[in-house]
């Protein structure tokens, strides 16, 4: 960690974890038509409301003071390239821009607006003769890796300016020797308070401070005032340790400050008049309090405390007479600090490393004065009695949204399914309104429809069956329920009247885990022609180890081609009497399955393979028991019965089609941006990707927020777009493809499709037309809006960063990033060709994949709110001329654990912040987890005893567990560990 990082003379910002993992996950928030502020605590009492991130640029930002009409801010940042250290800036909190003040070279820190005149003042050491040097120095060493123990640099060359804002005119206010900075205006603006440790240069010291002074030059910090143009300086404290960061109360009248004991561990905020006399300590928390600010009433002070741990700074109140006791604001596992009230006393702003990068950047909320004078205990005022409001007023596009989701969730979408009528409903819904808004058909397409073909499953032919023959007794067995032929089983006639029994059929080398291999056929390894029967899984008293080991071997499919690879005809697969599986076979009503494994391959009902291995003379518990104990048993051979029959199955492919319009722009040299939601959904019914396990009640997966939700917003931004053109047809430079994708939730079919058909093969970010992809803006269940709006894959391009500033400025949404650009959803077709993306995202919930997934869930407010951030993006690239850079990502390596064969039933967090561990925002109902006891919030620590990091631990430790055998598990909640016993089962 670099040796720079936050003003005001103080402490590093510690790193917290912060899990987004971009993957089709289970389960996601629940309704909440207003989303909390990301990071706060959510109760009624808490003055803090509708928080965002403002600052999303540069490697961080922070310190940030509003000017007197509450409108712009005044930070410190690192942007520049050839400049590692902070440099000045400026912000209109509406616009999101920043705008560099300072010269952009030394250091810079502590701005202040003044309060009347066009003026602002900083700290900076640009006029160091050594300053480049010091740069070229810290670029190496960061890029070398070097971490250092965080320190502030009271560099002896911070003096303090003045500029003025309209002319540019810099003027050096202080030039003592020494550290000059954190200085701040009076109300008035004639007087400037700031720290400095001059004395320490300029006095005389004895040895043991001369000492002092070369180790820690903060030991000599004091408190000094001068006129605002640098005259009469005046030192107001003398007391041991470092006394710092300094503001004038909102009457003129006293200072508010920060004292370090003479340790400089601990520190407690203190005021006095400005002279200097009545000095009064307002908190005693024996801990290092902070960077404190005053409300603008001047009734309380807002400061930073690590009262909870020196890595946890959260955000505190405290009444102005310290007489009460001080109130917590934030409760969060990052650091939360600097917090800075507007002049008018409704907004509060502060930094916080509640980031993706972990680093330090500015956040801004609603600040509550009545709730805060409540939680402290002090007389509210006395306010004029409005009108009670009304609610407000749903707009045009609001009504559209909603409309647009109930119309694909209708009865006979049907789930919209790819290939089925419903799906058919579906785009022609789209394809009528991109008519109706005026869009064009692309070049070369007849109309908006473009279809492709994809296989559709495995279904049984009418000619298949199975007949089991012992001695005289021959029977025709029921499929589905005494047997059923697997999707990836070769077709052809079945005449067999033996089997090589081979034990569970797997065969493991040891090199993933030394010492240790399995194999089931020791002595066979020729199974030409010959037909085998194993049993489903693998060894139930394995360790934990042993047991990952086996996972890649011990499928169906892994099995099978084992036994196809030694030569055999075919396989039968048997579930033991002994294992904990609910059902015998495994249907194939509803397979999206179409490859074929070179082998005939079916499953046997329980009760149908006892009876073969009695006639054999076997018990196959008797022979579990022994398997199951880590023992191996001889392959040998069944015979005294006979099967016959036939495997006929059929291999379906259908036709879906995605729906694509175009806004053609004005300009010659025009570029094009793509617009995408996939349309289609489950459909109805049992399926293989549906996590429902009661389709009783309603077969039907509606698909609400996945992704009528994301189609929604797409139509919206074709409405709003297409009447830009018609108002103004100069507005719009760029061509914006608007594409409602089909086959996404079966391979993200119809977006590759397109991307294949439509991009150029010798430069795939060109269009066939000869036009530049600029990006593309993907909407994938997008309408739980509660915490955060997740934007995904900005690690694909650095344009994406400060575009996402300045629109939100504009949209304050709560919004949460994550780089990772490899995605589970249609965005990746187009990374893949070379074309930057970003995707929105509102996280997963227990509705997912499920009949649960209803319009009635859906926050319409939310919804609405993120079709105008990101109309904002899209009105910025309709108009831009810059090509965003594209960046190669290599993808990220995970560890075992895909393909879990136990069912716990947590929901991740999605948009949770960095932390050790998992943290999840619910349960599935009825599921193991729920009835543990586990609630959202928590965070998994540790499972079966294995140290849970993130998700990646979590599947490992999960698939190393064995179904219905209850194991503890541990969990944070509300900072404290609890034990809880869960039981997995497994997935049918």
């Amino acid at each position: 960690m670099q040796n720079q990082h936050l003003t005001r003379g103080l402490q590093c910002l510690y790193l917290s974890a912060y899990i987004v993992i971009s993957a089709c996950a289970t389960q996601t928030f629940q309704h909440d038509e207003r989303p909390n502020s990301p990071g706060i605590q959510a109760n009624n009492q808490n003055p803090i409301s509708e928080s965002y991130q403002l600052t999303f640029t540069g490697k961080r930002s922070g310190e940030a003071y509003f000017d007197t009409k509450s409108e712009r801010l005044i930070f410190q940042a690192e942007h520049l390239a050839d400049n590692p250290f902070y440099q000045m800036y400026t912000m209109n909190i509406d616009s999101g821009k920043a705008t560099l003040l300072s010269d952009g070279t030394g250091k810079t820190t502590c701005g202040y607006f003044h309060p009347q005149k066009n003026l602002a003042l900083y700290a900076s050491t640009h006029l160091d003769p050594e300053k480049e040097s010091k740069q070229k120095d810290e670029i190496i060493s960061r890029a070398h890796g070097k971490k250092k123990r965080y320190a502030w640099d009271f560099d002896l060359h911070f003096d303090i300016f003045a500029k003025d804002l309209a002319s540019n005119q810099l003027t050096q206010l202080t030039k003592a020797k020494g550290y000059d900075a954190e200085g701040a205006y009076s109300p008035d603006g004639n007087w400037i308070v700031f720290g400095s440790n001059r004395h320490a240069y300029t006095g005389s010291l004895n040895e043991e401070d001369k000492a002092t002074l070369s180790k820690n030059s903060a030991h000599f910090m004091e408190i000094y005032t001068m006129r605002h143009d640098g005259s009469e300086v005046q030192r107001l404290t003398h007391e041991a340790g470092y006394d710092g960061g300094p503001f004038f109360s909102p009457d003129g009248q006293r200072i508010v400050w920060r004292h370090f004991d003479s340790s400089g561990h601990q520190a407690e905020i203190w005021t006095m008049k400005t002279d200097g006399t009545d000095k009064k300590q307002i908190t005693d928390l024996k801990a290092m309090s902070w960077a404190p600010f005053y409300h603008p009433s001047g009734e309380y002070i807002i400061f930073t405390t690590n009262l909870h741990g020196y890595k946890n700074f959260e955000l505190y109140i405290v009444d102005t007479e310290g007489t009460k006791t001080p109130k917590r604001i934030t409760d969060n596992d990052y650091f939360d600090g600097l917090p800075v009230f507007a002049p008018r006393g409704d907004l509060l702003n502060w930094t916080a490393t509640n980031t993706q990068e972990n680093t330090s950047q500015i956040f801004i909320a609603k600040w509550d004065h009545q709730k805060a004078l409540q939680l402290l205990g002090l007389p509210s005022e006395e306010l004029d009695a409005e009108p009670v409001a009304s609610p407000p007023t749903k707009d045009k596009q609001f009504q559209a949204l909603k409309r647009h989701v109930d119309n694909l969730c209708a009865p006979e979408m049907a789930g919209r399914k790819t290939g089925t009528p419903g799906e058919a409903l579906a785009t022609d819904y789209v394809a009528k309104l991109f008519k109706a808004h005026g869009l064009e058909p692309l070049e070369g397409n007849k109309g908006y429809f473009e279809t492709f073909e994809f296989r559709a499953g495995t279904s049984v032919g009418m000619q298949t069956h199975l007949k089991f023959a012992i001695g005289n007794e021959a029977s025709e067995l029921e499929q589905e329920k005494e047997w059923a032929p697997l999707e990836f089983s070769e077709n052809g006639s079945i005449d067999v009247d033996s089997f090589i029994f081979g034990g569970y059929g797997i065969v493991a080398p040891e090199q993933k885990l030394k010492g240790f291999s399995y194999d089931s056929f020791p002595e066979n390894k020729t199974l030409k022609d010959k037909w085998v029967i194993v049993m489903r899984d693998m060894p139930q008293n394995l360790s934990d180890a042993e047991r990952q080991h086996l996972l890649p071997f011990s499928s169906l499919r892994a099995k099978a081609i084992t036994a196809r690879d030694f030569g055999a005809k075919g396989i039968i697969f048997v579930t033991g009497p002994l294992s904990p599986f609910k059902k015998d076979v495994i249907s194939l009503k509803q397979s999206r399955g179409h490859s074929q494994g070179g082998i005939q391959a079916l499953m046997l009902g329980r009760e149908q393979a006892a009876k073969l291995f009695r006639a054999a003379g076997k018990d196959l518990n008797e022979i579990q028991s022994i398997l199951d104990k880590g023992q191996k048993t001889e392959n040998f051979i069944l015979k005294n019965f006979s099967f016959s029959g036939h495997i006929a199955l059929e291999r379906e492919t259908r036709q879906g089609r995605n729906v694509i319009g175009k806004i053609s722009g004005s300009s010659p040299n025009r570029k094009t941006v793509i617009i995408g939601a996939h349309v289609d959904h489950l459909g109805e019914g049992s399926h293989s990707s549906s996590l429902s396990r009661n389709l009783d009640a309603d077969p039907i997966h509606h698909g609400a927020d996945d992704n009528a939700s994301g189609t929604a917003i797409m139509l919206a931004l074709a409405e709003a777009f297409s009447q830009k053109k018609k108002d103004n047809p100069e507005s719009i430079k760029n061509d914006i493809v608007f594409a409602a994708w089909s086959g996404e939730e079966i391979g993200i079919l119809g977006s590759q499709h397109f991307v294949n058909q439509w991009t150029d093969k010798s430069d795939s970010r060109r269009l066939k037309n000869g036009q530049t992809v600029l990006a593309y803006v993907n909407m994938d269940m997008v309408g739980r809006l509660r915490e955060n709006l997740i934007l995904q894959g900005i690690g694909s391009s650095p344009f994406w960063k400060p575009l996402i500033q300045e629109a939100n400025s504009k949209n304050k949404l709560p919004i949460r990033l994550n780089s990772d650009p490899y995605l589970p959803t249609d965005a990746t077709s187009f990374y893949l060709k070379g074309i930057p993306v970003i995707n929105a995202f509102t996280g997963a919930h227990s509705d997912y994949h499920s009949p649960g997934d209803t319009p009635d869930k859906i926050n319409y407010t939310g919804l609405n709110r993120i079709a105008n951030l990101l109309k904002t993006v899209v009105d910025h690239l309709s108009q831009t001329n810059e090509i965003p850079h594209y960046v190669a990502k290599k993808a990220k390596k995970r560890k075992s654990g895909r393909g879990l064969r136990l069912y716990i039933g947590t929901v991740p967090d999605y948009a949770a912040a960095k932390v050790k561990g998992l943290k999840i925002s619910g349960t599935s109902a009825e599921s193991p987890a729920a009835k543990a006891g586990l609630e959202k919030g928590d965070i998994i620590i540790e499972l079966a005893g294995k140290q849970i990091n993130d998700i990646y631990d979590y599947m490992h430790a999960l698939n190393a567990l064995k179904p219905n055998k209850t194991v503890k598990i541990r969990v944070l909640r509300n900072k404290q560990k609890k034990e809880l016993s869960i039981t997995p089962q497994l997935r049918e």
